[in-house]
């Protein structure tokens, strides 16, 4: 969700989405500064991967440059270590602003380069040659197998900016409601083959770890009246999770987290939705805030307690 491609503006994404009729949307729907570095005080590993969301991406702090221990990362870190001695987790934030679950699976390079983790920089600090997120995974597990060990915690929160990218397809632009009834629902099936290919590389990884599947709130519920996608937003983002969660079954053994919920009512607080990103612009931030975060991470504790002691 989050960080949009430069060729669509989010108020041209805004625009363009609140034409849609919410019954082609509704089809398949069920019921800052960052850190500079990670603390790496203990000798446990917690993986995060996904979008702008896991990695902790907010206006509200700055351009949020480091390595991702910010956001609902920072707080959920800080409480591992207080089940998992012998201190903090050592933080694997492999998250990337703008990321797809397309683009997570390339094997080489290519948009969205992130050049807010630093991560993805070379011993120069160049991004130029940044891998893919889920090359870096295979990195990072080949890093862990030397170790001997797998991560304690994984988290994923990944799919919202693959609804954003289809509005940058012409095709989709030009099309009829039928026919993007069709697009919309075939990239609803991109998503869902995607994250079967991404878990089996998490669990490839970490093949027994608790794997928590962070999904998405409705930012856009927050504007009441002035909202361009009532009616359309919440059912979308309701699809979405439903299939986020239906990966989070006996397959991967994964515990699907709902932010939806308590972020319904609330969104004026918990998300940046009535600021503007970059200032002046007119788009709206749909990025959470820090007591947004803070409640993602409440959700992430109170799936992990009892499953990580």
């Amino acid at each position: 969700m989050l960080k949009p491609p430069l060729a669509l503006t989010r108020r041209e994404a805004i625009t363009l989405l609140s034409t849609l009729i919410p019954g082609v949307l509704l089809a398949g729907c069920g019921g800052g500064s960052g850190s500079s570095g990670s603390t790496e005080s203990g000798t446990n590993v917690y993986l995060a991967l996904g979008d702008s969301y896991a990695y902790g991406y907010s206006t509200q702090t700055g351009t949020p440059t480091g390595f991702g221990d910010q956001g609902y990362v920072k707080p959920f870190a800080d409480w591992l270590m207080g089940r998992l001695p012998p201190g903090r987790p050592e933080i694997r934030n492999l998250a990337i602003p703008g990321e797809t679950t397309t683009s997570f699976l390339r094997t080489t390079n290519g948009p969205p380069v992130s050049e807010y983790n630093f991560r993805y920089a070379d011993s120069l600090g160049s991004f130029a040659h940044a891998p893919s997120q889920g090359s870096l995974l295979a990195v990072t597990a080949a890093d862990l197998a030397d170790r001997g060990q797998q991560p304690v915690a994984i988290t994923l929160q990944i799919g919202a900016n693959n609804l954003l990218g289809l509005l940058t397809d012409p095709a989709f632009q030009v099309a009829n409601d039928t026919q993007r009834q069709v697009l919309i629902d075939a990239a609803f099936a991109t998503i869902d083959a995607d994250y079967t290919a991404i878990l089996l590389k998490v669990r490839a990884v970490a093949p027994t770890a608790p794997l928590f599947l962070v999904g998405y709130p409705d930012p856009f519920a927050g504007l009441g009246a002035g909202n361009p996608l009532a009616g359309i937003s919440g059912p979308t983002i309701q699809r979405l999770n439903t299939l986020i969660a239906t990966h989070a079954g006996a397959d991967t053994n994964g515990v699907f987290v709902d932010i939806y919920t308590p972020f319904l009512g609330h969104e004026t607080a918990y998300t940046l939705i009535t600021l503007q990103d970059p200032a002046g612009s007119g788009i709206p931030d749909f990025h959470p805030s820090a007591a947004g975060y803070g409640i993602i991470a409440d959700q992430l504790i109170a799936a992990a307690t009892g499953r990580i002691s």
